[in-house]
C-alpha cells in the first residue's frame, strides 16, 4: 500500500494533494505527528512545498468554492486521524462532480469531512465569546484555553481583525501552541507558556471589579448549574476570571 506522509501543516497535506495529481496517487495520507508506521506501508514523505500548496488550494476556492475550501479548512483542524484521506477523497470527488455535493450530508464521502469541519466551527464561534485576555505589565495581552480541537489559527485569523490594533497571543496550553500578534501580522509557533508574569495594575483592577459584578448580579435562588453548562461548556471554565 502506497501511503504519502506530511509534516502534520495544512501545506504539507496540499503539497500531498498535488503529488497525488501529478506524480502519483497514494491510497493512504497521513500526518508524521499521529502516523502510525505499518509493514505492509510503502511510505514516501512529501516535502511541504509551498508552491504546489498554493496552486492546489487556488483551485479549490475557483473551481469548488469559498465555502468548500472552508469547510475543508475547519475539518483538517479537527486533527482526526484520517483527515487526509477524508480531504483527499472529497477534494477527488469535488473536482469531478462540481462544487454542490459539499451540502450532501448522505453522501458517505462528503459527510466525514462536514462533521468534522461543523464540530470544529461550533467550538471556534463558542469560543470567540469565551476566551479571556489577562494586560501583562508591558501591554501585551495574553489569554491561555484548552480546546478540543486545534483552534490556534482559526482564532488567529479571528482576532488579528477583532484586535488589531492590540499586542496579544492566544496559548493553546495543551498543544504547547500559540499565535502572536504584533498589531501588523500574526504566526502560529511552539510556545511553552511563561514561568511567570505579572498582570498589569489595571488589568488588576478591571478583574476585581468583574469578579464582584458577577458576584453581586447572581440569585442564588435562581442557579442553574445545568443550563449554565448548555451554554459554558465545564471544560472552558478554569480559564474564565469570573469562574476562578
Amino acid at each position: 500500500m502506497k501511503v504519502y506522509v506530511y509534516d502534520g501543516s495544512f501545506e504539507g497535506l496540499m503539497t500531498c494533494i498535488y503529488e497525488s495529481y501529478y506524480v502519483e496517487k497514494p491510497e493512504k495520507i497521513y500526518s508524521t505527528i499521529s502516523y502510525e508506521g505499518n509493514l505492509l506501508h510503502e511510505s514516501r514523505f512529501i516535502v511541504t512545498d509551498p508552491e504546489k500548496a498554493f496552486k492546489v488550494t487556488k483551485a479549490i476556492a475557483l473551481k469548488l468554492s469559498e465555502t468548500f475550501f472552508h469547510k475543508i479548512v475547519n475539518a483538517f483542524f479537527s486533527e482526526d486521524y484520517e483527515i487526509g484521506n477524508y480531504i483527499h477523497e472529497l477534494l477527488r470527488m469535488g473536482f469531478k462532480e462540481g462544487p454542490e455535493i459539499i451540502v450532501d450530508m448522505t453522501n458517505p464521502v462528503v459527510y466525514p469531512v462536514l462533521k468534522l469541519a461543523n464540530a470544529v466551527s461550533r467550538e471556534t464561534h463558542l469560543l470567540v465569546g469565551l476566551v479571556r485576555f489577562v494586560e501583562l505589565k508591558g501591554g501585551v495581552f495574553y489569554c491561555q484555553f484548552s480546546p478540543t480541537y486545534n483552534q490556534v489559527p482559526l482564532l488567529g485569523e479571528h482576532f488579528s481583525k477583532r484586535l488589531n490594533h492590540q499586542t496579544w497571543v492566544i496559548h493553546d496550553v495543551e498543544r504547547n501552541l500559540a499565535v502572536f500578534y504584533d498589531t501588523h501580522d500574526w504566526y502560529v509557533n511552539e510556545f511553552h507558556g511563561l514561568e511567570e508574569y505579572m498582570l498589569s495594575s489595571d488589568e488588576i483592577l478591571y478583574q476585581t471589579l468583574w469578579k464582584t459584578f458577577h458576584e453581586h448580579i447572581a440569585i442564588e435562588e435562581r442557579k442553574n448549574p445545568t443550563l449554565q453548562r448548555s451554554f459554558m461548556p465545564k471544560k472552558y471554565w478554569k480559564y474564565l476570571i469570573e469562574m476562578q
